[in-house]
């Protein structure tokens, strides 16, 4: 990325107050613990402009969005992802600096979590705990749209691995 490329701005502006990020847990049989973890940059607008900005810039970080468009009767939905956890990982460092809305789920996620995978602390029942907690941190920071609730806490992954709080 060239220095002070004005759309990591635009980008962090788009995360902040239209896109969504996630990190969570859902279970997954092939896995160690039965879990496996999951992220999400997304963007979805109904302005091929916007969201063609935000793909260009991912693609020019050497990311590999997956750009969509969901055909809706009221009109066309616009939508650029990232999913792969180095990827995710990337972009938020890049808008990091500029995030004010989505500024502590984003720390919590570079500082901890992934820190975290990284050092390998999900590859032990305690450690996918210690894993599940953060996430649970990044949750209550975030957005509840709809009032949804995560399904998998770490209250749920303790009782399901046998390990206390």
């Amino acid at each position: 990325m060239p220095e002070n490329d004005w759309r990591a701005v635009y980008a962090a502006a788009a995360l902040d107050w239209g896109g969504n990020l996630k990190a969570s847990l859902r279970k997954k049989g092939s896995s160690k613990f039965g879990y496996e973890i999951t992220f999400e940059v997304s963007f979805k607008k109904s302005s091929p402009e916007a969201v063609g900005l935000i793909d260009e810039f991912c693609t020019d970080l050497g990311l590999n969005p997956k750009a969509t468009i969901d055909e809706r009767d009221e009109g066309d939905q616009y939508v650029v992802r990232l999913t792969r956890r180095d990827e995710v990982r990337e972009f938020l460092e890049v808008v990091f600096p500029f995030l004010a809305a989505r500024h502590e789920q984003a720390e919590i996620l570079l500082e901890d979590v992934f820190p975290a995978l990284d050092e390998g602390r999900h590859r032990s029942a305690e450690g996918m705990v210690e894993v599940a907690s953060m996430l649970d941190r990044v949750q209550e920071r975030g957005f509840q749209r709809g009032g949804s609730h995560k399904k998998y806490d770490a209250e749920t992954v303790a009782d399901d691995l046998g390990v206390d709080l």
